[in-house]
């Protein structure tokens, strides 16, 4: 059963809402902080599979670094977003520096698991991108709703008090998930 009560004014402190939802257990409430509402959406990395299969006018080619062929368009998502897993599973990264992109010199290599901003491997549905003016990375969230996260990741358009939930799906699933508004998100305090 979802509980959710309201915040009250106690002495002069803000309580804690005390929510227990999607595995976040807010019974000691000295443990969290509550953050305010934010808004919730998802990203992904490029997704083989969104793009197969091929149709024109779309084409085939081998990516220097590459062991065999690939769709043109995924190449160009991969480009956008910097990493793709590939059908059989497999992560694609962009190696190419900006020097070289501005002098069409396109580098690709496997990987053997995506890295955010943090240093650490994201984690498919657990990771999340914050503006770090607002989120530390390291911190750990309860989103509601949605249960724990780690904030690992940022993005350009992560600003104030928006998350994105690291996701592997195609672009196509992680669009379909859209826009959540006034999500309310704890912090775990590090205490």
């Amino acid at each position: 059963m979802n509980i959710k009560i309201t915040c009250v004014l106690l002495g002069g402190l803000l309580a804690l809402p005390h929510f227990t939802k999607a595995g976040c257990n807010y019974a000691d409430a000295s443990k969290w902080t509550y953050l305010g509402k934010f808004t919730i959406t998802n990203y992904t990395v490029a997704n083989e599979n969104g793009f197969l299969p091929i149709t024109a006018p779309d084409y085939l080619y081998t990516p220097t670094g590459l062991d065999r062929e690939f769709s043109h368009a995924f190449m160009d998502d991969v480009d956008m977003q910097g990493t793709g897993v590939t059908a059989d599973g497999k992560y694609v990264k962009l190696l190419s520096t900006l020097t070289e992109q501005k002098n069409h010199i396109w580098r690709y290599g496997y990987v053997p698991k995506i890295i955010g901003k943090a240093g650490t491997e994201l984690t498919d549905g657990y990771s999340v991108a914050v503006d770090t003016a607002v989120i530390s990375l390291g911190t750990i969230l309860c989103i509601d709703g949605y249960g724990e996260r780690l904030a690992e990741d940022t993005g350009s358009r992560i600003t104030g008090n928006h998350i994105d939930l690291f996701r592997l799906v195609t672009r196509a699933q992680a669009l379909q998930f859209g826009t959540k508004s006034n999500i309310d998100v704890s912090k775990k305090n590090t205490n």
